[in-house]
């Protein structure tokens, strides 16, 4: 069983050329989640390329040579061979220092484009699905690309009063409950340079830009285990997210309920709503450790 993902028929495709938005730094703090695991190179170029790519995959924060060269056990040379030619087809980049290094803008939109590629019919789709039926609200599946959270997937429920959007739809981290909980995740010089990087717009008088009040959010988060965005985005409509993890406890992915609060307060969200998105989440879960266990 895959962990798949529906993909909308009027998808565009992801700009290639764009770069991340962050501010030059020369520390880079580890998260609990990066994993420095050695990993032995294998023989082949192809299975060292790879295992380049699942090295800064494993790592919260961009990386030098020497730490590449050094988790694998490969030449410096060798490593810095594999690194360029990573760069020259877009799987890498070099980070704003020029020293270390990350992933870069075409592997993220392979990436994205895997999980949008499968059916309607897969198994995720069908978790999003039932916590619908469940719920009776419209529910999204998404991730952090950057600075940005991009849905994979939505089930829109049948109230005529409801948020219309696409799957694809890129949303502001600091409005939406999904961005709010897969930034307040990330270590802090990463958060801080998430939020400094560019103006954060202001489209409700309770969208919430300044970095203090949103790292008291973030702890918060942190400390309950969901995210709510209390008319963030659309004045009248609140969400409210859970995250999806993988077996070490790293934040994948973000699964959501939106509803307007004519229908219900946040309070009744949180004990209608809450139970179900965690059971939800749960599964995904169970979903993400089976496809990476038939992966390894």
């Amino acid at each position: 069983m895959k962990f798949e993902f529906h993909r909308s028929s009027n998808l565009g495709k992801m700009d290639e050329t764009r770069h991340d938005k962050e501010l030059s730094s020369a520390t880079y703090e580890r998260s609990p989640h990066d994993r420095p695991n050695l990993r032995p190179s294998s023989g082949s170029a192809l299975e060292r390329a790879l295992a380049v790519i699942d090295t800064l995959l494993d790592s919260d924060h961009p990386i030098g040579l020497q730490e590449i060269a050094a988790r694998l056990g490969l030449p410096r040379q060798s490593a810095h061979r594999i690194i360029n030619q990573l760069i020259d087809v877009g799987l890498i980049q070099r980070h704003v220092d020029r020293d270390r290094f990350a992933i870069g803008p075409r592997m993220r939109r392979i990436a994205l484009e895997t999980m949008w590629a499968s059916h309607r019919s897969g198994p995720a789709h069908s978790i999003l699905e039932n916590l619908s039926a469940r719920t009776g609200e419209t529910c999204n599946l998404g991730v952090l690309d950057t600075n940005m959270v991009v849905l994979l997937d939505r089930v829109e429920s049948h109230w005529s009063l409801r948020i219309h959007s696409e799957v694809g739809k890129r949303l502001e981290f600091h409005s939406s409950a999904i961005g709010k909980l897969l930034v307040a995740h990330l270590p802090k010089e990463r958060r801080h340079r998430l939020i400094v990087s560019q103006p954060l717009k202001r489209f409700t008088p309770l969208t919430v830009t300044n970095e203090s009040e949103l790292e008291k959010e973030f702890a918060t988060i942190r400390r309950c285990g969901y995210s709510v965005s209390n008319q963030g985005t659309t004045l009248g409509m609140f969400s409210i997210a859970t995250p999806i993890c993988d077996s070490e406890g790293r934040v994948l992915a973000g699964l959501a309920c939106q509803a307007p609060l004519v229908r219900m307060s946040i309070e009744q969200a949180e004990k209608l709503l809450l139970p179900a998105l965690q059971e939800a989440t749960e599964r995904m879960e169970d979903l993400v450790a089976e496809d990476f266990a038939n992966s390894r």
